[in-house]
């Protein structure tokens, strides 16, 4: 065997590091190094359309080399377009069983760039099922030497490749995974008001700028203690967890009400406006809520909503708390002060039918059926703040 049990352990290690880290995958190929006599070890993800190489990790290979490659000889690369059809993830295939040698030897890729740089002879594995992309490992060298490491490479290669496979998965997965939490907090963070993501028992998995600004104030009356979002008045964190248990649970997720309750300060005097809404997704996006939180539960957003604010009107606080659009928002507020829909319309100079579909997509997203429970809720939701207008 050319590899130790330990020594295998160690790089299986390291794979699994590199899965959540890509800084890990050069310790991984140096770690191989001492394994792969007389040959170089490459890691890199092609795309088989584009003919571009657009990620590689490697070790020994001459800067030259790599510089030429992905310039020139990336797009004259005969194995990503056969193996990324024919080459099954995690099995290790010697270069002759995709593309005959005799073939390859007759064309500008193998004799100008193979050979040049003693690359002639190689073994790779395929990391995923991906037409498009192909990711593999690949181990090459002199094919004056194949034939004495031949066994080696393929025993090598074939013990790692199901676990490279399983890396490139959760690679991934975490790679979309941290991109969409980017982008998630990025929105949250354009939001004027205070906003906590939490579970059922206030655990914040994420809050964002204003958020924290509420909680750098200091003025003792709300913190995160051990992951948990605390109301310090007793009271009021009494308040939060009943409203947290009435709408994550049974039917309240599912009706999209919302629960709100003064904040009051040392004074008594009421300081915020807290709204605990249930955060729903539909059915083919709850996959998603799941990945990107790691929850199995029903979530909840909380606003702070600082009472007396300026510079936020009425409708832009509705858009902000129920993610209704600009148009839906106005229209929602002007029920409310009132006004019937056929005024609203002629008021913003659209039809009447434009404004009943708007009412009739307010409704929809509120999980509300009647105007008239649409008014109550906008009443509730904008007489706690009533300075905002």
């Amino acid at each position: 065997m050319a590899i130790s049990a330990k020594d295998l352990s160690r790089l299986i290690d390291i794979i699994y590091a590199a899965a959540m880290n890509p800084d890990h995958w050069s310790d991984f190929l140096r770690a191989c190094r001492p394994h792969i006599r007389h040959g170089r070890v490459v890691l890199h993800a092609h795309d088989v359309e584009h003919g571009d190489n657009f990620a590689m990790r490697h070790v020994d290979y001459p800067e030259e080399c790599v510089n030429a490659y992905r310039e020139h000889f990336a797009a004259l690369n005969p194995f990503p377009a056969v193996g990324s059809v024919q080459q099954a993830p995690g099995r290790a295939y010697v270069q002759d069983e995709l593309v005959p040698v005799d073939a390859l030897r007759n064309t500008e890729y193998y004799e100008d760039f193979l050979r040049r740089w003693g690359l002639e002879a190689s073994i790779s594995a395929n990391l995923h099922t991906d037409t498009q992309v192909r990711t593999s490992l690949s181990v090459q060298g002199p094919r004056q030497t194949f034939p004495d490491v031949v066994d080696d490479w393929v025993e090598l290669i074939g013990l790692l490749a199901p676990h490279l496979e399983r890396a490139a998965q959760i690679a991934k997965v975490t790679n979309n995974q941290v991109v969409r939490e980017h982008a998630y907090e990025a929105a949250l963070d354009t939001l004027r008001h205070g906003v906590f993501l939490t579970n059922l028992r206030a655990r914040v998995l994420h809050c964002n700028r204003a958020a924290r600004q509420e909680l750098d104030r200091g003025d003792a009356m709300m913190r995160v203690h051990r992951g948990q979002l605390e109301l310090l008045h007793r009271h009021n964190d009494r308040r939060l967890q009943r409203a947290l248990y009435d709408l994550l649970s049974g039917a309240g997720v599912a009706s999209g009400r919302f629960s709100a309750f003064p904040l009051c300060n040392q004074q008594g005097q009421p300081a915020y406006a807290v709204y605990v809404m249930p955060w729903t997704l539909p059915s083919d996006r709850q996959a998603w809520s799941q990945a990107l939180f790691s929850v199995p539960e029903p979530l909840a957003l909380i606003f702070l909503c600082r009472v007396g604010a300026s510079g936020i009107t009425g409708a832009e606080l509705l858009r902000e708390l129920f993610g209704w659009t600009p148009a839906e928002s106005r229209l929602a507020l002007a029920l409310a002060n009132g006004d019937t829909v056929a005024s609203f319309a002629r008021r913003c100079h659209v039809s009447v039918n434009t404004a009943r579909s708007q009412l009739q997509s307010v409704l929809r997203k509120s999980g509300l059926t009647r105007q008239s429970e649409l008014i109550q809720q906008v009443v509730h939701a904008l007489g706690i703040v009533a300075d905002d207008g």
